[in-house]
Formats: structure tokens, C-alpha cells, sequence
């Protein structure tokens, strides 16, 4: 099992935030900081970092999806593709914000990607949907050898 690819945020941990900020690390040893959201809490957050996490009753986190929020704000910005939940039961969607350019957001999510992704299962974002979704980078097949990527 890989240990040290997150962390949870420490800041305000006894307070009203609790577990509400998570970091992950990155490949290159960046710690990303994330804000967490349940399935269907998240805002609308236009161009987004998303990492889409399958969280089980132990807290146990596994990383199913990394893309980005379609960068239109047209009420679908906080939408994951579909099928997703419902695929590989992501039950948390966790954000990043302080990428500001293309170029820090495709840097962000290949780090994040080659840290947390299987290598059979990086490759590069696929062209917008219709809605305007990027097409996610999955992750969070049934087999047991993909567990170890669990955290």
C-alpha cells in the first residue's frame, strides 16, 4: 500500500472544517491542498481540478477519476462525467483551486495523475463532450491489484 501519496489537512481539525481539506501528493512531491465535497454538495467551480475519490466506511480513500470542471459556467461546472459515481462509487469529489493558468492546470493534473493512476489507465484528456466535460482519467477498476493505489 502506497502511504504517503495524501495526507489530511490539519487546519482547524477540531473546528467546524474537520476533514473538509485533503491533500495529495503529487509525483514530483507537491503536496496539492483540496477542498472535500460529498457527491452532489459540490459548487459550481468552472475549470476546476477534480480528483473524484470512492471513500469507504473505514475512511479508506481511492482515486477513481482526475480532470477538470468544464470551464463554462453553464450550471454543469460541478457535474462529473456520467456513469462515474455510479461505475466506481465515488462518493467524494475533491477540488483544487490554486492552478490559475492552462498551462498549471495540465501540470497539476499530470503530476496528480502519475502520483495516483495506474499507468494503464493515464492518458491524456480527451477532447470536451457536448456538455463540456473533459473526458476523466479513470482509475477505480474491481480488481484487487488496483487496491494498493487505496489510501
Amino acid at each position: 500500500m502506497i502511504t504517503n501519496l495524501s495526507h489530511s489537512a490539519t487546519v482547524n481539525r477540531d473546528g467546524r472544517f474537520g476533514d473538509r481539506f485533503w491533500y495529495w501528493n503529487g509525483a514530483s512531491g507537491r503536496a496539492y491542498i483540496h477542498s472535500v465535497y460529498r457527491l452532489g454538495e459540490c459548487p459550481p467551480l468552472p475549470g476546476a481540478i477534480y480528483i473524484a475519490v470512492r471513500r469507504d466506511a473505514s475512511g479508506r480513500r481511492t482515486v477513481c477519476a482526475i480532470s477538470r470542471f468544464s470551464s463554462a459556467f453553464d450550471g454543469l461546472a460541478s457535474l462529473l462525467p456520467s456513469g462515474l459515481a455510479r461505475r466506481f462509487g465515488v462518493n467524494e469529489v475533491h477540488v483544487h483551486l490554486l492552478a490559475e493558468t492552462e498551462a498549471e492546470i495540465d501540470e497539476v493534473i499530470a503530476d496528480l495523475s502519475a502520483a495516483l493512476l495506474p499507468r494503464s489507465s493515464r492518458r491524456a484528456p480527451a477532447k470536451r463532450s457536448p456538455l463540456g466535460l473533459l473526458t476523466a482519467l479513470m482509475a477505480c477498476p474491481d480488481e484487487p491489484a488496483y487496491l494498493r493505489r487505496s489510501l
